[in-house]
């Protein structure tokens, strides 16, 4: 039995199944002709192609996913057997950052493996581009005492500090930020 199909269903068809025109001409003979079956049979296994590469996808996703938190694991130190660079010190192009440097204590005096900024406003004054001018450094090695902490308008967290400096002390801030790249070292309190 032969039923009459015009150019525009083997198009529909070939479109459905991602194929040639010949292809699809092949697909409606082997539905015994009928346009409808031929169009079901051609989106149903597109159907379950875009549903494989989609599951497919989700694999792919979730061991790269494993692998980079196994990389990250075993890159640690601890794992690696390397030991990371001093602070301060630059390795394969990258500079080691101690974070420590964002939770120094108030009451405790630290040193400084290098020259440390004490800034003399928490707020930097209005028209001064953002800066805050610096009224002294502690000099690398030098002691400063962390008297306490307070937070900028923007929510950066400065320390409030004294820094003795022979006779004379003196009081302002300092930004967690120009620690990070020095070896901050907690003074023992003295008996």
């Amino acid at each position: 039995m032969s039923q009459q199909y015009s150019d525009e269903d083997l198009k529909r068809i070939a479109d459905a199944a991602g194929c040639s025109l010949e292809a699809a001409r092949a697909r409606l003979a082997s539905a015994g002709g009928s346009v409808e079956a031929a169009l079901a049979q051609a989106r149903t296994p597109q159907a379950r192609s875009k549903a494989s590469r989609y599951a497919i996808l989700v694999i792919a996703v979730g061991v790269i996913a494993v692998g980079i938190a196994l990389v990250a694991v075993f890159m640690t130190p601890e794992h690696s057997g390397d030991l990371p660079p001093a602070v301060g010190e630059v390795e394969g192009g990258s500079l080691a950052l101690d974070t420590r440097a964002f939770s120094l204590e108030p009451g405790h005096t630290y040193t400084a493996s290098g020259c440390v900024p004490v800034l003399a406003e928490l707020e930097p004054s209005p028209g001064s581009d953002a800066n805050t001018p610096t009224i002294t450094e502690v000099p690398a090695g030098g002691e400063f005492t962390v008297v306490d902490t307070a937070q900028r308008s923007g929510g950066e967290t400065l320390y409030s500090v004294t820094v003795s400096d022979g006779g004379t002390t003196v009081e302002g801030w300092i930004h967690p930020v120009s620690l990070m790249t020095m070896e901050i070292t907690e003074v023992e309190p003295t008996r």
